[in-house]
């Protein structure tokens, strides 16, 4: 699990872990610019204050994305609804555009549901990192 305080770091230390095109591909670009972590928490913080955890999930968390691929974020919120029966994950709660035109998707689950057993969860829980 990345910390709270020194995601990078800790994420360029598992380099040799199998999310490691991910770590040479997104980590690498928010080195660069680490303002996108902020617009992406600035996009979480507004819709609903209070998640205890946040997420990028996705191509972007698996190495696959392309130039112009989303930004997939999932935040665990103790007041979220849960995934309703028969659904295999949550339903998009934002979508907005950063300041230098990536669009960020997010979803807000119940940290119960983080253990849901549809796919959309279970690549979370195998490629996804936290950066909150």
């Amino acid at each position: 699990m990345i910390g709270k305080n020194n995601w990078l770091l800790e994420a360029v230390q598992t380099a040799d872990e199998p999310r490691a095109p991910w770590i040479r591909g997104v980590v690498a670009s928010a080195v660069e610019n680490p303002a996108i972590k902020a617009a992406i928490l600035a996009i979480v913080d507004q819709k609903k204050p209070g998640g205890v955890e946040v997420w990028i999930t996705g191509s972007r968390a698996k190495g696959n994305n392309r130039p112009d691929s989303d930004w997939d974020v999932v935040v665990l919120h103790p007041k979220a609804k849960p995934i309703l029966p028969g659904y295999s994950g949550p339903v998009i709660l934002e979508k907005k555009q950063i300041f230098n035109g990536d669009w960020v998707e997010a979803v807000w689950v119940t940290p119960s549901d983080w253990n849901h057993p549809g796919q959309y969860m279970s690549d979370c829980r195998q490629y996804g990192f936290r950066i909150r």
